[in-house]
C-alpha cells in the first residue's frame, strides 16, 4: 500500500495528516500522504525489522501532522552470511470474472511477476555489517470499464462539430439504453506497471559506545493508468522516483545516558501527464492554434461524463527535497525515564504545473451538448502561462518527554512540544495571492501569508495502570494536541496559478467550438500591476484565482482515548476501549467570490445579477483554516497469542466521523466535491467525513497444520510444516453525496471542479434514498430542485454506498533443506467467495437531476468495483 495505493485514515484524520517514518527520518510523498510508487505499492518488506503504529495521544517525541505515526525500522546484517530469494506469479487463468466483465468474453488477461532477494552478513566480525534487498514488479493487467456514452438516437440527432466530436469522442454503444439519449459502454484496456526496488545498509560499530549506521533506499514505478469510468479516450502517463539516505550515529555516555543523532535526505518524485489515444482536428479544438491553442481541451457533459479528455490539472511534475536532522537524548534517573530533542526540516518543492490548458468547456445537460450550447468556458490564456515554482520552507521542533514510573503499578506519560513551519518562499519571487477577498488588488511577492505556527505548543499526557497489582489488567488513558503544519500538500496547487506569471479566467455561454472568438488575451489583467483594480471595465480580463487567506489559524486535533485491557486464560488477550478527536482550524477550500446575497422569509438567497462580490476577479478559490471534525469510536479487539499452533486476532471498531471538509485534494475522495458548497456558511457541509465508516470488523489468524510432526523421511517432507491463513474484512459503506450539475442556486460556484450543488429532498423521502441495486444504487425521484437563489436542504455525504465484505485464504509450506536452509510454498487466493464489492457512483452519476427537473436517466449507476476479484498467487521463496 502506497503512492497511488489506498489511503489511510487514523481516528478521523485526514489522509495527508499522517506521517510516515523509516528508520525514524520523513518519507511522506510529494503531498504528504502516504510514500510509495505510482504502482500503488510500497516494496521492500522483507527489509523491515520492525513496524510501529500510533495511533491517538502519542509522545511527544513525534508530530508534524496531526494524525497517525507509522515508523517502519530496517533489517541490519549480522554476523552469520543470511538472505532469501522469492517470485510471486498471478495469472489471469487463475482467476475469475470482475463483476463488470463481460459475460461473454474472456477473462482480461493479467499477467504479475515479483521477485527479488535480500543479503545480509558480515563485512568484518563484531564490527562491520552489511544488508542488501532487491525487489520488482512487472505487471500488465487487463482492466475492464463501463462508461456512460451516447445511445444511437443522440449520436444521429448530432450535427455540425457536435457530430464531428460525438464520431472521434464516444464510441458507439455496446450496453443498455439507458434512457434521455444515455447508453453504456464496456471496454477493457492493458495498464502495465514496471517498480524496481533497491535498499542497501552499512553498520559499523567503533566501540560498545559508539554504533553509526547508513541506508540508501531507492524506488522507481511506471505506469500507464487507465481510466475506467469514462470513453477510453486518454489514460495518464505516471512515474514516481524516491530516494531516501539516513546517517544514525549513536553514542552511549553510560547505563543511563544515550544520544541519538540523525541526518537524513529524501527525494520525492511525482510526474503525470494525459496520454491520449484519439485525434481531434484543430478546426474543433476550443482554443485553436491560430488564437495560440497548443492542444484540444477537457469537456463536461453533466449527467453523462465529468473531465472528458484527461485531467485538466495536467502536466504536472512535483519533485520534493527534504534535508532532515534529528537528535534525541536519552535519560534514565530515578523512575524517569526522560527524552529531549529536537528536529529540523528543509523542504525545497519544486514544480512544473499548468491547469485548464486547452480550457475546460462545461454543458449543463446532454441536450445542451447536442446543440453546442456550453454554459462557460475555464481556461489558461495563451501566452500567458508560467509553470514552474521552486518552494522553499523549514520545519524546526523540540521537545521533551518524561515516562515516569510514579508507582509500581502505575507510570504517568507527561510530554510538551513545540514546533512550526515557515511560511514558503518561492525562489524567483513568483508569489501572487490576494490577502483577503474584500482587497481590490493581488499582492506580488513576500509573505505569502502571516505565519499561524508561531505558537504551536503541544502538551501530551498520558498514563498506564495496572489496577490489580498482578499483571493482567492494564488501564491506559492519554490526552494530546497535535499541529497539522501548512506544508506543500495544502498549497501544491495554489501556489502556480496566479497572474501575472499565470493567468486563467472563463466564459460564459462562450462562442462553439472556437470558444475564444472575440477574446482578446493581451488585455490587461485586472487587479495586477498594469491592470484597473477595484472593478473590471469591459476590455481588461478577469482572472480566476487559487489563493490562500493570509490571516490564517493554527490547524490541530485534540486526541484523547481511554482503554482497558485484560489477560484472559488460553493465552487470550481482551481489550475495550474509547478513542476520540476534535478538529479545530482545519483547512478547507470553496469559492470565497460568490454572488452577494439577502434573507428572504428567513431563507438565504443569492443574487446572481449582481455580479460576484469582488468585481475585479472572477471566481477566487481560497484556501481557509475554520473547519472543524469531531470522531467518537468504540474500539475492541481479542488476540491469541500463538499457542498450540494457533494465532488469532479481531478487532471491531464502531465509530462516527463528522466534519464539515475531509481534505482540500479530489485525488483523495471519488464519493463527494472537496469545494464548500458556500464559502460563508461552513456549517452547511456538516456532515459525515467523505472516509467515515461506521462497522469496521476484521479477522485474521493462522494454523500450523498437527500434521507429521514425528514423521521422517518422505512422508515428513510431504505432510510436515502446512499452515492455514486468513483474512476476513467486513464494514459498512462509505458515504457519497448526490449533487446537481448546474447552478441552481445561482451563487456563481461555477468554477471547474468547485461546482457544487445538493437538490432538496422530496417531502416525505429519505436523504438517503439506497435501493441496493448496482445498476440503480439510489432513487433519484427522491430529490426535486430547490427554488432558484437558494441552496437545496440535502446534506452533504447522507447517501451511504455498499458494504465490503472480503475473505483472503491462503496455505503455507515450509521444506527443510538441512539446518540453515527452507524453501517456502505458498498459495494465496485473494477475495476467494469472488464477492463484488462495489464502489460509489462516479460524478456524472451522482448527479441526480437535470436543469429541467428531470432525473439523470444514469443516476445511481455504479461502475467499478475496489476489490478485485478472486485472485489465486503461487509464491516460493528461499531462505538461507
Amino acid at each position: 500500500m502506497g503512492g497511488r495505493g489506498k489511503k489511510i485514515t487514523i481516528d478521523g484524520a485526514r489522509p495527508e495528516q499522517n506521517s510516515f517514518l523509516l528508520d525514524g527520518s520523513d518519507i511522506n510523498n510529494v503531498y504528504n500522504k502516504t510514500p510509495g510508487s505510482v504502482g500503488g505499492v510500497l516494496l521492500g518488506v522483507e527489509t523491515v525489522q520492525e513496524f510501529q503504529v500510533l495511533t491517538n495521544s502519542y509522545s511527544a517525541e513525534f508530530g508534524r501532522s496531526s494524525g497517525g505515526i507509522i515508523n517502519a525500522i530496517t533489517r541490519s546484517g549480522t554476523n552469520k552470511l543470511h538472505g532469501n530469494l522469492f517470485e510471486y506469479l498471478r495469472n489471469s487463468t487463475l482467476d475469475a470474472k470482475n463483476y463488470f466483465d463481460p459475460a461473454a468474453d474472456r477473462i482480461p488477461p493479467f499477467k504479475r511477476n515479483q521477485f527479488g532477494g535480500t543479503l545480509g552478513g558480515p563485512i568484518r566480525q563484531d564490527k562491520t555489517f552489511f544488508f542488501g534487498a532487491f525487489e520488482a514488479i512487472k505487471e500488465r493487467l487487463g482492466v475492464t470499464g463501463l462508461t456512460n456514452v451516447l445511445d444511437d438516437n443522440a449520436r444521429n440527432s448530432a450535427t455540425g462539430a457536435v457530430s464531428s466530436l460525438v464520431q472521434i469522442l464516444f464510441p458507439r454503444a455496446n450496453g443498455p439504453v439507458l434512457g434521455g439519449g444515455v447508453a453504456e459502454y464496456s471496454f477493457t484496456r492493458s495498464q502495465p506497471t514496471d517498480e524496481y526496488f533497491a535498499q542497501g545498509r552499512i553498520d559499523h560499530h567503533f566501540s560498545e559506545k559508539d554504533i553509526l549506521f547508513g541506508r540508501y533506499t531507492f524506488d522507481d514505478g511506471n505506469v500507464d493508468r487507465q481510466i475506467n469510468n469514462k470513453p477510453p479516450d486518454v489514460f495518464f502517463k505516471e512515474r514516481s522516483r524516491n530516494q531516501y539516505v539516513t546517517l544514525e550515529h549513536v553514542h552511549t555516555f553510560s547505563q543511563r545516558l544515550l544520544n541519538t543523532l540523525r541526518v537524513s535526505f529524501a527525494r520525492s518524485t511525482s510526474e503525470v501527464d494525459n496520454q491520449r489515444t484519439v485525434d481531434v482536428p484543430p478546426n474543433l479544438w476550443w482554443i485553436p492554434p491560430s488564437a495560440g491553442g497548443v492542444q484540444f481541451g477537457f469537456l463536461t457533459i453533466s449527467g453523462l461524463v465529468t473531465e472528458m479528455m484527461g485531467d485538466y490539472r495536467l502536466p504536472r511534475n512535483d519533485h520534493l527535497n527534504n534535508y532532515q536532522w534529528h537528535d534525541t537524548l536519552f535519560w534514565t534517573k530515578g523512575a524517569h525515564g526522560l527524552r529531549f530533542g529536537g528536529e529540523g526540516q528543509r523542504m525545497q518543492f519544486n514544480q512544473h504545473t499548468t491547469s485548464q490548458l486547452g480550457g475546460i468547456m462545461i454543458f449543463t445537460s446532454l441536450a445542451n451538448f447536442l446543440t453546442g450550447t456550453p454554459s462557460s468556458f475555464n481556461f489558461a490564456v495563451p501566452g500567458r502561462i508560467d509553470p514552474d515554482r521552486g518552494f522553499r520552507q523549514s520545519f524546526y521542533a523540540a521537545f521533551v518527554q518524561d515516562d515516569y514510573r510514579w508507582k509500581p503499578n502505575l507510570t504517568l506519560n507527561l510530554g510538551l512540544r513545540y514546533e512550526f513551519a515557515t511560511v514558503p518562499t518561492e525562489v524567483n519571487g513568483k508569489i501572487s495571492n490576494l490577502r483577503s477577498i474584500s482587497d481590490s488588488a493581488m499582492v506580488i511577492g513576500d509573505p505569502w501569508y502571516a505565519n499561524p505556527a508561531l505558537k504551536d505548543f503541544a502538551p501530551r499526557i498520558g498514563l498506564a495502570w495496572d489496577p490489580f497489582k498482578n499483571g493482567k489488567t492494564s488501564v491506559r488513558s492519554g490526552f494530546g494536541i497535535f499541529y497539522d503544519q501548512l506544508l506543500p500538500k495544502y498549497y501544491v496547487f495554489s501556489g502556480s496559478l496566479n497572474p501575472p506569471f499565470t493567468t486563467r479566467t472563463s466564459r460564459t455561454n462562450p462562442p462553439f467550438p472556437n470558444a475564444v472568438q472575440g477574446f482578446n488575451a493581451n488585455a490587461p489583467v485586472c487587479g495586477v500591476p498594469g491592470g484597473p483594480t477595484g472593478g473590471c471595465p469591459a476590455g481588461n480580463l478577469k482572472a480566476n484565482l487559487q489563493t490562500v487567506n493570509y490571516d490564517l489559524q493554527p490547524s490541530y486535533i485534540m486526541q484523547y482515548n481511554l482503554s482497558v485491557q485484560r489477560a484472559l486464560p488460553g493465552n487470550w488477550d481482551l481489550t475495550l476501549g474509547y478513542a476520540g478527536s476534535r478538529g479545530l482550524h482545519l483547512i478547507r477550500v470553496a469559492d470565497a467570490n460568490l454572488a452577494p446575497s439577502i434573507l428572504v422569509n428567513g431563507v438565504k438567497t443569492y443574487q446572481p445579477s449582481l455580479g460576484r462580490r469582488n468585481a475585479t476577479f472572477g471566481g477566487v478559490t481560497q484556501r481557509e483554516t475554520d473547519a472543524q471534525s469531531f470522531y467518537n469510536a468504540l474500539q475492541a479487539g481479542v488476540t491469541k497469542r500463538l499457542s498450540q499452533g494457533l494465532r488469532a486476532q479481531l478487532s471491531y471498531t464502531f465509530s462516527r466521523s463528522i466534519d464539515e471538509s475531509s481534505g482540500i485534494n479530489s485525488q483523495d475522495f471519488d464519493n463527494t466535491t472537496q469545494y464548500s458548497i458556500d464559502f460563508y456558511d461552513r456549517k452547511a457541509d456538516r456532515g459525515l467525513s467523505s472516509f467515515s465508516v461506521k462497522h469496521v470488523l476484521v479477522a485474521n489468524w493462522s494454523y500450523e497444520l498437527p500434521f507429521g510432526r514425528g514423521s521422517a523421511g518422505l512422508t515428513g517432507v510431504l505432510v510436515r510444516g502446512w499452515q492455514l491463513n486468513s483474512i476476513v474484512t467486513a464494514q459498512s459503506g462509505t458515504p457519497f453525496e448526490v449533487r446537481l450539475g448546474h447552478n441552481q442556486s445561482g451563487n456563481l460556484n461555477t468554477i471547474d471542479f468547485s461546482i457544487h450543488e445538493r437538490p432538496n429532498v422530496r417531502p416525505g423521502a429519505s436523504n438517503n434514498p439506497t435501493l441496493g441495486d448496482p445498476k440503480r444504487w439510489y432513487d433519484a425521484s427522491a430529490f426535486v430542485l430547490q427554488p432558484a437563489g437558494t441552496i437545496g436542504n440535502l446534506g452533504r455525504n447522507t447517501l451511504i454506498g455498499p458494504k465490503l465484505v472480503s475473505c483472503d485464504f491462503s496455505l503455507f509450506k515450509q521444506f527443510a533443506l538441512g539446518e540453515t536452509k527452507a524453501l517456502h510454498f505458498r498459495a494465496e487466493m485473494f477475495n476467494i467467495f469472488n464477492h463484488p464489492n462495489f464502489g460509489v457512483p462516479n460524478q456524472a452519476n451522482r448527479t441526480a437531476l437535470l436543469p429541467t427537473g428531470m432525473v439523470n436517466p444514469s443516476a445511481g449507476a455504479i461502475l467499478s468495483t475496489v476489490t478485485t476479484s478472486r485472485q489465486i498467487q503461487f509464491g516460493l521463496k528461499l531462505t538461507f
